[in-house]
């Protein structure tokens, strides 16, 4: 019986991590780790793993975005670096 309480509790922090990773236009594991106080770890063991138990539909929906915010990631690792070395900070 207990076991089954943890679970429900699991499963409903996936979905609220799922929620919350679609509501923001570039959401990322990294910014709803933030914003929920878990570990990115935890936060992806919740939209990988618990989420297709929860919700399979939801669960379609965030592997989309993270499959996209995978295939776009070292756009962004290299627009952080573009801004770090563009001569606005003294070396």
């Amino acid at each position: 019986m207990l076991g089954s309480a943890k679970q429900m509790i699991i499963r409903s922090r996936a979905i609220k991590h799922a929620r919350l990773l679609l509501s923001h236009s570039s959401g990322t594991i990294r910014s709803v780790s933030k914003e929920t106080g878990y570990h990115r770890n935890t936060v992806f063991r919740d939209l990988t793993i618990h989420l297709r138990e929860a919700d399979s539909q939801l669960y379609d929906l965030v592997q989309s975005r993270l499959a996209y915010n995978s295939a776009i990631k070292h756009l962004r690792g290299g627009e952080a670096t573009r801004k770090r070395y563009s001569g606005n900070s003294p070396l």
